[in-house]
């Protein structure tokens, strides 16, 4: 399940890139910053992965789907408002 989202969110993030590629958003500058940010970002992904070889599997598969959840009436919510 990790991996598939993880796919997921990759499939996201390279379009969300090109989409700021395409718009000039994304310039050198903001790309140096996003490139530090990555050593952040893997410590708590490998900080999770610790995480979640400890929790029981279905546990961990239902605290996600609900969060998952959560966030996407979240934005329902939002998009409403």
């Amino acid at each position: 399940m990790v991996r598939a989202q993880g796919v997921v969110f990759l499939i996201g993030a390279v379009a969300l890139l090109s989409a700021h590629l395409g718009t000039g958003l994304a310039s050198g500058d903001r790309l140096v910053f996003s490139a530090v940010l990555v050593l952040p970002a893997m410590a708590g992904m490998i900080l999770g992965f610790r995480v979640q070889g400890r929790l029981d599997q279905a546990r961990f598969r239902r605290w996600t789907q609900g969060l998952l959840v959560v966030s996407g009436l979240n934005l329902v919510r939002q998009a409403l408002m």
